[in-house]
């Protein structure tokens, strides 16, 4: 692994989300660090084109499709780092160790990769079929009501600003606008459906590139218990607890993650944990 410093942070969207999420984080980082943030097919600025996201092995071609743009991109030509929040996260930890170019450094926030409990697959499942795509979609990702404070989503978020204003705009609007709605209400649910049976035990333990992970303390979809498990799981890692965060640590507290991927770059030790108190 390189011993020279990251400048380059590559970022998976969490579900239901786009690339703009990571602007304040971008905005954070300012000129310190160039941040490359994702989208999948059908998101943000990507036309779907052929992509098919209720076709068999969804979760390996979301791989195939983020292994493509890394290389479109020229990601791998100096040290990087990857991770994401939530399903990016996840999807990161899957990659990391097929790639001819390894990232020198993972930044998992809120991050999934172990087995959803059976009952709760079950349930979800059974309440997409019951619902359908449009309608689960619209209650799961808090899209009850275009006004984030009468919104579902609201209790995904500890610490409210102007990033989290200004995001949730583009999200009710421009993500979830009519034209687009059904298309990825149905790419949401199928990912969704596709992350219920993911399970990377296996590769967490065989992981050797070091991982720091954010989690904050309020959030309501990934509990401690689960955060700590993965921090026992990753060899090379250090847990950094986010005091009243809840599961969007670059919208709620861009400007701390920026100092905690700084202090942890590649070829950098691993920073001890800090919190939002410090």
């Amino acid at each position: 692994m390189s011993s020279a410093p990251c400048r380059t942070l590559v970022l998976l969207p969490p579900l239901g989300h786009d690339s703009a999420l990571y602007a304040p984080l971008a905005g954070a980082l300012g000129d310190r660090a160039e941040v490359q943030a994702l989208d999948y097919p059908g998101f943000g600025a990507r036309a779907l084109g052929t992509f098919d996201y209720t076709a068999p092995a969804l979760f390996e071609r979301l791989l195939d499709d983020v292994r493509a743009q890394l290389t479109e991109r020229g990601v791998a030509r100096a040290p990087y780092a990857l991770g994401g929040v939530s399903l990016g996260a996840t999807l990161s930890i899957a990659l990391a160790g097929q790639l001819a170019h390894p990232p020198a450094q993972l930044l998992l926030m809120a991050s999934g990769g172990r087995r959803v409990a059976r009952i709760r697959r079950e349930t979800v499942r059974t309440a997409i079929y019951e619902r359908g795509a449009a309608a689960f979609a619209r209650e799961h990702l808090g899209l009850d009501h275009g006004d984030l404070e009468r919104s579902s989503l609201r209790q995904h978020i500890g610490l409210d600003g102007p990033g989290v204003r200004t995001y949730f705009a583009h999200y009710f609007d421009q993500i979830w606008n009519p034209r687009d709605f059904d298309a990825r209400a149905v790419a949401a649910t199928q990912m969704l459906d596709a992350a219920l049976d993911v399970d990377l035990e296996d590769a967490l333990r065989a992981n050797r590139i070091p991982a720091a992970l954010l989690w904050g303390d309020a959030d309501r979809i990934f509990n401690a218990k689960h955060t700590e498990r993965l921090r026992e799981l990753i060899a090379h890692s250090v847990l950094h607890v986010l005091p009243g965060v809840g599961h969007y640590p670059p919208l709620e507290c861009p400007a701390h993650v920026a100092d905690i991927f700084l202090r942890t770059t590649c070829g950098a030790p691993l920073a001890t944990p800090e919190s939002l108190d410090s």
